[in-house]
């Protein structure tokens, strides 16, 4: 299952997204690396005409990898990200930080 919104008003955007998964594979084992739910937070603020930033969330659950018939757990993990972008005429800059 996959759902997905995104709202706006005025000078703020948000959004989110929500993945969950149930794998039914003949073999009865998980596929590797792909985890059974994600979910994603999203949010903009338009400053001015020029200056506008935003921040993303995301969580992955925990995944399965098998590598040389050796099965692990790798752990759940969180990300965070900032933009900046600033917008001049004809001329755009953005600016990301990336967790």
């Amino acid at each position: 299952m996959d759902t997905d919104f995104n709202w706006a008003f005025g000078v703020h955007t948000i959004g989110a997204n929500l993945s969950l998964y149930n794998y039914d594979l003949s073999t009865g084992k998980e596929p590797s690396r792909r985890p059974k739910e994600s979910l994603g937070l999203r949010y903009g603020h338009v400053l001015n005409d020029q200056h506008s930033f935003g921040a993303d969330l995301r969580y992955q659950g925990k995944r399965f990898e098998e590598q040389n018939s050796i099965e692990k757990t790798l752990d759940p993990y969180q990300v965070i990200d900032l933009s900046y972008t600033f917008t001049k005429d004809d001329l755009k800059l953005m600016g990301d930080i990336k967790n």
